[in-house]
């Protein structure tokens, strides 16, 4: 009997033994599988982060979202491998919310006369606005057609090109009207510059300043300017003398 004892209680202990290794192993092929699945899933995610600069601000937005949705699938995968079925359902219907989300945005863009404007302030709003949806769309439309007709205007000013001052007249033109012609000495005696040749202070700077412009004229009307100016020079001490006597 004793004997008998101790034998059923040796392959009860052994039986022991067997469960709990059975155990063990299963355990440790089950954290293994979820650390192989971590550090799957942190690479994926790594390499995500690491995404390109885009040009346009709407493709960055929209490559974040198909990440996002990316990542809830394979979340719902490794839990089906792990025959998780409750985390790969709510898995799921999180991804099937994401998408209906950014179907609903994608609507809103296509009816909206601003686009993808209108959705950005939709988007500022929706977390602080408790109105109904309807008011959020066409306070979002008309905040959207602002910024547009101000940056529009923004670029009109910017790109508008320079007039000028209407009312002013160039220099050279508005002398040229008034150029006074040198003819020569065998011209009429009337017109001639010569020694006898009489003009005024403003008359002879004028006069001055259309000569040293002429290359023609420059040479000869200088000199004639000068002779004019000896002789009023000459004139005026005569009449000083004349007072005098």
């Amino acid at each position: 009997m004793k004997e008998f004892m101790e034998k059923s209680l040796t392959q009860m202990c052994q039986q022991l033994t067997n469960v709990v290794d059975d155990r063990f192993a299963h355990l440790k092929r089950e954290l293994s599988a979820d650390n192989s699945a971590t550090l799957e899933t942190f690479a994926n995610k790594k390499a995500r982060l690491e995404k390109p600069q885009f040009k346009s601000k709407g493709n960055e937005q929209q490559c974040n979202h198909q990440l996002g949705v990316l990542d809830t699938v394979e979340s719902a995968t490794t839990a089906l491998e792990h025959q998780d079925i409750d985390k790969a359902i709510s898995f799921l219907q999180e991804g099937k919310v994401a998408i209906e989300a950014r179907m609903k945005l994608i609507k809103l863009a296509d009816t909206s006369d601003h686009g993808w404007q209108t959705v950005a302030e939709y988007m500022t709003n929706e977390l602080a606005d408790n109105s109904d949806e309807e008011k959020r769309n066409d306070r979002a439309e008309k905040t959207a057609e602002k910024k547009a007709k101000k940056a529009k205007a923004s670029k009109t000013s910017k790109s508008r090109p320079f007039q000028g001052y209407p009312n002013r007249i160039p220099y050279r033109n508005s002398m040229a009207s008034r150029r006074p012609v040198f003819p020569d000495h065998n011209g009429p005696s009337g017109n001639a510059i010569g020694p006898c040749y009489k003009l005024s202070g403003a008359s002879m700077y004028i006069a001055l300043c259309f000569a040293l412009e002429s290359q023609h004229y420059r040479s000869t009307a200088v000199i004639r300017l000068l002779c004019s100016y000896l002789e009023r020079l000459s004139s005026n001490k005569h009449k000083v003398l004349q007072a005098t006597c």
